[in-house]
């Protein structure tokens, strides 16, 4: 009959023949077995032996059933083929870890090793599991050199090399991108890449541009709409040209208007009230040849031109202190107002006043007028009501005789009745101009201008034209003046006589008095 054994893991289904022969029914003399039995022993059937039936044969039933007559899988013995108790071989389950076996076959973990059943690792000295090698790649750590891997991610040094599929150490020549490189052999740390070669960064680049839109290695232009190369800012600045307002720049040189705003670090077009230097200004927003206000004193200059003061020397606006010492050093100004500072570094400050540039030569300051009702004394040696620049006969007294006497050196003082101009006064004959000695403190000090004078005076009647000696002892309190040939000219300063303490001038002999006074030094 038939009999089927159990399948094991490893195989289908068997089937094997059991003649009765192996029941030992032969021996009973059966001649079913394929024998025919005879006086000297067993013969085998020939082909037509009518006992043997195939159709009867083939009509046998199948027994299903597992075997009874052999070692089994669970009688707690190593018998039949099994590998280790109950387990291995033909019969019985596959074994576990740690027992014996003889092929993989015969263990649960696929795995045999020195006819032992093992479990997959790292350290078993056999390439199983996800591993690419023996005990490497895959979830077994990385591989060395020369083992083979599937990716980058198997081997120790970062390279899986595509033809041979071997961890390798990258290089910078070996035709693959590799390592730190940004595209093959080249970029990271295997020097810069030529156009049109991947890039991250500028520095990747032999030409320093890596396109942010295409992220490849170009060669910098002047119209590619990238900040490149020298640029300073998109497409202008270094080596492309000009940046406009508004662009970024880190100098002057950058800008198309010459500006770069030091704050900002922008280009703008320079202005006389943007706290910075630039235009043509000389200083900060002042100077250049009219563009911006005249500088004021001790600031920048280029010429006599940029300062409110109208002197420039070792490129710094200057200060006079009278206006002789201004026409001195800048020969050719015109009348006019300037600013002067007579003390220098004393505590007085600048000031402006006005400068006769023209009579006699001119630098003559203005400093007083003396109003034709004006009582009082001592007007040689203070300051008196509020300075006018403008010479305006307002009915009052002013002057700044104190600022300006004591510091200016004068010799000479000119006096202009009825009227600012020199040279209408002239014509009128209500002129007068006095010489006298450089030095004396007295002249001009003092409740009346020559009093305690011991060296004399000089005087004319004329712009231009010879001085008269004053002569000494001519000049008290009571008055000082000069006297035509042709009849009695009279300027008479306060003092004790019938006018009572006054200043009063006019033309003597013909009783026109009361007159306004102009005064200038030099």
């Amino acid at each position: 009959m038939l009999r089927v054994l159990p399948s094991s893991p490893r195989s289908a289904p068997r089937f094997v023949a059991v003649s009765l022969c192996a029941l030992g029914l032969a021996a009973a003399g059966w001649g079913g077995c394929g024998f025919e039995s005879s006086g000297t022993g067993l013969e085998p059937l020939d082909a037509g032996d009518a006992s043997f039936d195939a159709d009867a044969a083939a009509d046998v039933p199948i027994d299903t059933t597992p075997p009874t007559d052999g070692p089994s899988c669970d009688d707690g013995l190593k018998n039949g083929d099994e590998t280790d108790f109950d387990c291995g071989g033909s019969r019985c389950a596959p074994c576990g870890a740690g027992l014996h076996c003889g092929t993989s076959l015969d263990c649960a973990t696929s795995l045999c090793v020195g006819g032992v059943c093992v479990a997959p690792g790292c350290t078993n000295g056999t390439k199983d599991g996800s591993e690419t090698d023996v005990d490497c790649g895959g979830s077994c750590g990385k591989c060395v050199d020369g083992k083979t891997c599937a990716a980058a991610g198997d081997c120790a040094n970062g390279f899986c090399n595509p033809t041979t599929l071997k961890c390798a150490t990258p290089t910078c020549s070996d035709g693959f991108k590799d390592g730190s490189e940004i595209d093959v052999d080249c970029g990271g740390s295997c020097g810069k890449c030529g156009d049109g070669k991947t890039c991250a960064a500028a520095v990747d680049c032999t030409n320093g541009f890596c396109n942010p839109t295409t992220l490849k290695c170009a060669t910098p232009t002047c119209s590619d709409g990238f900040k490149d190369g020298s640029e300073i800012d998109v497409d202008c600045g270094g080596t492309c040209g000009k940046c406009g307002d508004g662009k970024t720049c880190t100098a002057a040189a950058d800008c198309v208007n010459g500006f770069c705003n030091p704050t900002t670090l922008k280009c703008a077009t320079p202005s006389c009230a943007d706290g910075f230097k630039n235009g043509l200004e000389t200083d900060v927003d002042c100077g250049g040849a009219g563009a911006c206000a005249r500088c004021a004193p001790k600031k920048s200059c280029a010429a006599n031109a940029d300062c409110a003061t109208s002197w420039c020397a070792t490129g710094a606006c200057q200060l006079a202190t009278s206006c002789s010492a201004l026409l001195a050093a800048v020969p050719g100004l015109p009348s006019g107002a300037y600013q002067l500072d007579p003390d220098g570094a004393g505590p007085n400050a600048p000031f402006s006043a006005y400068c006769d540039m023209t009579t006699d030569g001119g630098g003559w300051t203005f400093f007083a007028h003396v109003n034709q009702d004006y009582v009082g004394s001592n007007l040689f040696e203070k300051n008196v009501g509020t300075y006018r620049v403008d010479r305006v006969d307002d009915n009052t007294t002013y002057g700044r005789a104190e600022w300006i006497l004591p510091y200016v050196g004068h010799t000479h003082m000119l006096v202009t009745l009825d009227g600012v101009d020199p040279a209408a006064a002239a014509a009128a004959k209500k002129v007068v101009v006095f010489e006298y000695t450089a030095g004396v403190p007295a002249f001009n000090r003092g409740p009346v201008p020559c009093l305690g004078l011991a060296s004399g005076y000089s005087f004319r009647t004329a712009l231009t034209g010879a001085f008269t000696s004053g002569g000494a002892g001519t000049c008290d309190a009571t008055r000082w003046y000069a006297q035509t040939g042709g009849g009695g000219y009279l300027l008479s300063f306060g003092g004790g006589n019938a006018y009572g303490v006054s200043w009063e001038a006019g033309l003597g002999g013909d009783g026109t008095w009361n007159h306004d006074g102009y005064f200038w030094v030099r």
